[in-house]
């Protein structure tokens, strides 16, 4: 964090000292889904902050539906990538015209440096072994750092409760981007059908994006029987099924953004991690918990223990509402 001052045409820098809180806040997001939700903290804190009157955001296409719906949102900036970073150059001239009481970048770039505000908020965090929920705490220096959170409007609530219909789901998210990162398959098919054997009143949630549905299809075969709700149509953005992960009494899937959004929903969650690193990016929440083979392999992980950790997180959650 550290003030400055940026060099503008004569008139500019004399609106930019007279920033006071109050002011707007722009927000740089970064891009990855996971990343995006675990930062809302320190959005939802430094708004605080600052007493940001209103916010304006800069995204990726991926991850701005996330912010669609967020409070005091004044404008959201999407990037559409251009070649030489011509992207950049043209959200400096959206919000060049602005002047803010902070800039929060988390992308470190540029951009921060390039505006008229009386505070930067700059994350280069890498620091080893330490969460990112912890990385932002010690960077603010705020040790009530807030829980990740995301925003939805009366719409995309509608659209949850007309999808789940008052009934009990168990949410799994079985794909990931990158394959080792993903449990096998046949275990998350084992392991749905022992939580409906447990809990014969729920249903399964089955949810990954639409690229991915192919991958995911010896699953929904395997439970066809079950009539599983299928979250894949590009129709249910984030939002949609973030209200959905509010229904649910249970998260599990691997290292993804989908495990993140589910940790800020409150649902109990349980992340499967395998060669990323656990401590860094441990699903984040009161309910929320990871779980790690101690050989660092999904494969070693058995359906009994997640099992058995998962229902162990929904009664524990059940038990404090």
């Amino acid at each position: 964090m550290q003030d400055g001052a940026c060099n503008l045409p004569e008139g500019w820098l004399a609106k930019c000292m007279t920033v006071n809180h109050g002011a707007p806040l722009l927000y740089i997001s970064p891009t990855r889904i996971g990343d995006a939700v675990l930062a809302t903290s320190v959005l939802s804190a430094l708004a605080a902050r600052v007493n940001a009157t209103e916010i304006d955001v800069i995204a990726g296409s991926l991850v701005a539906p996330l912010y669609e719906a967020l409070p005091r949102l004044r404008h959201l900036h999407v990037i559409d990538k251009r070649t030489f970073s011509r992207h950049w150059l043209m959200m400096w001239q959206r919000a060049i015209a602005h002047r803010y009481a902070a800039v929060v970048d988390m992308r470190a770039s540029a951009l921060a440096y390039a505006l008229c505000t009386r505070k930067r908020y700059i994350f280069r965090g890498s620091t080893a072994g330490i969460s990112k929920h912890q990385q932002f705490a010690n960077w603010l220096g705020d040790s009530s750092l807030p829980y990740p959170e995301c925003w939805t409007n009366a719409q995309d609530e509608h659209t949850a409760q007309a999808l789940c219909a008052e009934q009990r789901f168990f949410a799994l998210a079985p794909m990931a981007n990158w394959p080792p990162k993903e449990w096998p398959l046949e275990r998350f098919t084992s392991l749905a059908r022992a939580l409906l054997s447990q809990h014969p009143d729920h249903r399964i949630m089955l949810i990954c994006a639409p690229h991915e549905r192919a991958r995911m299809q010896p699953l929904i075969d395997a439970l066809a029987d079950s009539q599983p709700l299928i979250l894949s149509d590009a129709a249910y953005h984030l939002r949609i099924i973030y209200a959905c992960l509010k229904r649910a009494d249970l998260f599990i899937g691997n290292d993804s953004g989908l495990m993140h959004m589910a940790a800020a929903a409150g649902t109990a969650t349980l992340g499967l991690f395998g060669p990323t690193p656990m401590d860094v990016y441990g699903a984040v929440g009161s309910y929320a918990r990871s779980l790690r083979a101690t050989d660092g392999t999904l494969e070693a992980i058995h359906v009994d223990e997640v099992l058995r950790e998962g229902l162990a997180l929904m009664k524990a959650r059940h038990l404090a509402v």
